[in-house]
């Protein structure tokens, strides 16, 4: 079953194998757990007899779970979740959107219902009403094991419905990857932890499982990188932290808070314009290094807590400030109400400011 904190043992059953009645999770009295940190779901039976399986066996194992997810608004890649119906996507896939289908492996059309979802993290669920149609939900696995040189693949609907059920495969390139990018919301940027691979994901990918060789899921194909001399950078939402925020959605439909060390964030800037200085202003200042402050924003967190035109910045988070990418993956690796340390020079003498975080 996929364990969520906020129900409780009456609602999902304990972890003694009794039986969730209302969504139909597996009876795990007599067989072995496979156990995240995040997620408590039983394991197919060959996942627990064997360490691997072969491309060929792990996708004829996931197709089915993989379903096609058609909106009004375009279309995408999901999977099934649990066998009462709930279907896992991508939120940009079904975002503005009205009227939702989901598309099995062997062709059955489904309609869906909006349960909820989420525009930082890229998330929705959907519920489809089976009826006589069989289910068959994902296996979950870990993504917090993943290491770069795994073997994985994807499974998706490139270009559309048309090629539904494409799989393809490669190779973790970096686990944990940070990446940046513009909010949903076209305010400010967005940072995401994320795994990169090397395997193809186009258009329609997106919302489809990133599988390990075990058959079970450890992503959530996204994004690629899309540039005319970049290949091979495909980025997964990580499931460990994709079923924290799920199990939210299932519930409640939105997210209200988001979970300690969500895999992403909206980066609250200081409100500091900064620039390089020349050997001259720093010999000038008696400094070896340093990064000047060109301009603090009117009511900005810089601002409010204390630093001013023309300040220089000789350490960040307590190392030597030597370059303004300094300033820019501190704010990139701190989250809301966060503080960042700084050591200002101003006119001869040192300063110690902590800039909070404060989201608008």
């Amino acid at each position: 079953y996929i364990h969520d904190d906020s129900h409780n043992d009456s609602q999902n059953g304990d972890q003694n194998g009794e039986k969730d009645t209302e969504n139909n999770f597996p009876d795990t009295s007599e067989r072995p757990l496979y156990k995240g940190d995040h997620i408590n779901v039983p394991a197919p039976d060959d996942v627990v007899r064997i360490d691997t399986l072969t491309a060929a066996e792990v996708v004829a194992a996931a197709l089915p779970s993989v379903v096609c997810v058609q909106a009004d608004t375009g279309e995408g890649t999901g999977f099934i979740l649990t066998d009462t119906g709930y279907v896992v996507t991508n939120y940009h896939i079904v975002d503005g959107g009205t009227d939702f289908t989901v598309i099995l492996h062997d062709d059955t059309i489904l309609d869906a219902s909006y349960v909820g979802g989420d525009k930082l993290t890229d998330l929705a669920v959907l519920k489809v009403e089976p009826g006589d149609t069989r289910l068959i939900p994902i296996a979950l696995g870990n993504s917090d094991t993943v290491r770069a040189g795994d073997s994985v693949i994807a499974i998706g609907s490139p270009g559309g419905s048309e090629y539904a059920g494409t799989a393809t495969s490669g190779i973790v390139s970096a686990h944990n990857r940070r990446l940046t990018t513009s909010s949903l919301s076209g305010e400010g940027t967005r940072t995401m932890w994320v795994i990169q691979t090397d395997t193809a994901v186009n258009f329609g990918n997106s919302g489809g499982p990133l599988l390990n060789m075990k058959g079970q899921v450890i992503g959530i194909n996204t994004m690629k990188y899309a540039e005319l001399y970049f290949e091979g950078l495909g980025f997964s939402l990580p499931i460990n932290g994709v079923m924290d925020i799920v199990n939210i959605l299932m519930k409640h439909g939105y997210i209200s808070k988001y979970p300690e060390n969500c895999f992403a964030k909206i980066n609250v800037p200081l409100g500091i314009t900064v620039g390089a200085m020349t050997k001259t202003e720093l010999a000038e200042n008696g400094l070896a290094y340093g990064i000047k402050v060109q301009s603090v924003d009117a009511g900005s967190n810089a601002e409010q807590d204390g630093v001013k035109k023309d300040d220089i910045i000789v350490k960040i988070e307590g190392k030597e400030a030597k370059s303004i990418l300094q300033v820019r993956n501190a704010v990139f690796d701190h989250r809301e109400d966060d503080k960042i340390a700084l050591k200002i020079y101003r006119k001869g003498k040192y300063l110690d400011i902590n800039i909070t975080l404060r989201a608008k």
